[in-house]
């Protein structure tokens, strides 16, 4: 079995889609030749292209929510709600729906996550996250995090902060304890 080492040479590209700058990979196969390293690396790139440019329109889905729910034009167009609106013609849930006006509601107050999301760096699963703790002040370290960690880590940062507390910076934080009180009763036969 041969061990081969990918360096990734877009690492910041893909340093928050995969985790890691270098993928590894164990094969029985020999190294591939240049022609096919060069379509899979075009292959890559157009799928990285893919995925931002799907990032970018939930961003703009997200505005365009907002613009319809404060407009009230999913009344006029003759839908009892904003909700009801996108489950019917955009074919969205209730809860994406929710997520992404919530999201956009709150991206004037956060330029560097507007600027993030506008350009497709940023999921609005991370985005979803950092609204509940980011403020003015503390918006362009949250988006910065999140442009360099997954979506679960965003998730357990977001846990530990309060409103307006940067993220963290090193190693992270231990395994928290339950909040409440565990009792064990232990029956001797």
């Amino acid at each position: 079995m041969i061990e081969q080492t990918f360096f990734d040479s877009r690492a910041s590209d893909h340093s928050a889609a995969s985790g890691c700058a270098t993928r590894t990979r164990a094969s029985s196969k020999p190294a591939p030749d240049e022609s096919t390293l060069a379509s899979a690396r075009d292959l890559d790139s157009r799928l990285v292209a893919t995925r931002r440019a799907e990032r970018s329109a939930q961003y703009r889905l997200a505005v365009l929510l907002v613009e319809m729910a404060d407009g009230g034009f999913f009344r006029i167009l003759g839908y009892t709600s904003v909700e009801k609106y996108a489950e019917i013609v955009l074919e969205l849930n209730f809860r994406l729906t929710r997520d992404l006006i919530r999201i956009g509601r709150k991206l004037s107050e956060l330029p560097a996550l507007n600027a993030a999301l506008a350009a497709g760096e940023v999921d609005y699963t991370k985005a979803r996250e950092i609204i509940r703790v980011a403020t003015p002040d503390t918006d362009r370290r949250w988006t910065e995090h999140a442009k360099l960690t997954s979506c679960r880590e965003i998730e357990r940062d977001v846990s530990y902060a309060g409103k307006g507390d940067a993220p963290p910076t090193g190693e992270p934080e231990p395994e928290r304890k339950p909040s409440r009180p565990r009792m064990v009763i232990q029956i001797d036969a």
